[in-house]
């Protein structure tokens, strides 16, 4: 396979640390379900069309939070738990060779073991399912692109997280680290590029030139490449997400690896809009509790379901305050005298009073909002239920 010159340098941005407020789960739009969709299988996604907030790289990343990634280019899987940084590496580096430094004043000399385990701080960084980078191909053509994913890699993304001595004195030490991080580029070098790298890679802005062969030729070895990874790695822990204005220009073959997504369709307005609406109707739905002499429990003049006796009872003592709080002890003298003598009791009886309503409700239809049966904690007690409800 013939190898390109790439004569423009390709833009790789990841920045360290996640905020905690990006982790938290919320309502995602139809849109944001499917990627996640696609993001839990490991299935390659070609995002096209316009793209007209500008968005899709934070949507892929707030996608990338969700499945537990961090917001970095690389992860520290060592035991030291200060490593967050190139410049944390750098220092354990230095600190590790200026201890043997020491030592060879008592008699001991340097080994390539000892280099080694200066070494070691850069061998444990490493990319990871967590991690994520963007690789900005900037519209070039498909020799070029090729050329990027398959030949070129870069561990340490973006310019605040760079492996870089600037800022540090010129000293025999700081040569030495230099020279290592060099070595370790020429080990990790072979056999590793951008395409089969670990976690989520963004390939922004591509571009097939309609009716050039040559683009197609390069953007059809692109997709044996592509094929290739996904039929040697099964496992979710890479996810390529790759961004083009126009799908249609590149070939099939390349196509056919990804699951196309457009940004720009209005069905998925159309699904966000029906949730809506289904969002809406379950939050007015309202529950008329009846019963009967049979313990037959009722719910908007349908009978649902039949209870044992003891839930029957729990179910009434429920319906006479309806919609507020029942203390504990109040329902426990549903049992009288005769009380389990297991702890877990009362919870186990509201839950399979629950399960029981609502398998009622579902049989008929009757919409469902969260619980039928609702439970009241106190921080005070380690958040034991100390109250249940029925709601209306």
């Amino acid at each position: 396979m013939a190898k390109t010159k790439h004569t423009k340098t390709s833009k790789i941005s990841a920045k360290k640390e996640a905020s905690p407020s990006a982790k938290k789960t919320a309502k995602l739009s139809a849109l944001e379900d499917e990627l996640l969709e696609c993001a839990e299988k490991g299935q390659p996604v070609l995002l096209h069309g316009k793209d007209t907030r500008r968005e899709r790289e934070q949507l892929v990343r707030e996608i990338h939070s969700q499945k537990d990634g961090i917001d970095a280019s690389w992860e520290y899987t060592g035991e030291e738990s200060n490593i967050n940084s190139p410049g944390d590496i750098y220092n354990a580096m230095m600190q590790a060779l200026e201890e043997k430094d020491m030592s060879k004043t008592q008699g001991i000399l340097m080994t390539d073991y000892d280099k080694a385990k200066a070494q070691r701080f850069l061998m444990n960084s490493n990319d990871t399912s967590r991690t994520w980078r963007r690789v900005d191909c900037d519209f070039e053509s498909g020799e070029n692109v090729f050329d990027i994913l398959l030949n070129k890699f870069e561990l340490f993304g973006g310019n605040s997280y760079r492996f870089t001595m600037k800022g540090f004195p010129m000293t025999d030490v700081r040569t030495r680290v230099e020279n290592l991080y060099k070595d370790y580029k020429k080990f990790l070098m072979p056999g590793k590029c951008f395409l089969n790298c670990k976690g989520l890679l963004f390939v922004d802005n591509l571009k097939c030139t309609r009716n050039d062969p040559k683009d197609e030729e390069w953007y059809y070895r692109l997709a044996q490449e592509i094929e290739s990874v996904k039929e040697r790695d099964t496992a979710s822990d890479r996810w390529l997400v790759a961004y083009t204005y126009d799908r249609k220009t590149f070939p099939k073959y390349f196509r056919d690896q990804f699951k196309l997504v457009p940004l720009d369709s209005e069905d998925y307005e159309e699904k966000q809009q029906v949730r809506k609406t289904g969002q809406e109707k379950v939050a007015n739905i309202k529950y008329e509790w009846s019963i009967n002499s049979e313990r037959t429990v009722c719910c908007n003049g349908k009978e649902i379901t039949k209870l044992p006796p003891i839930q029957f009872k729990l179910f009434e003592c429920l319906r006479k305050k309806q919609g507020r709080d029942v203390k504990n002890k109040t329902l426990e003298n549903c049992w009288g005298d005769n009380l389990p003598n297991y702890v877990a009791f009362l919870s186990n009886a509201m839950s399979e009073l629950n399960t029981n309503l609502e398998s009622g409700l579902k049989e008929l239809h009757i919409e469902i909002k969260h619980r039928i049966i609702e439970s009241k904690k106190d921080n005070k007690t380690n958040n034991k239920n100390v109250a249940y409800k029925l709601v209306t």
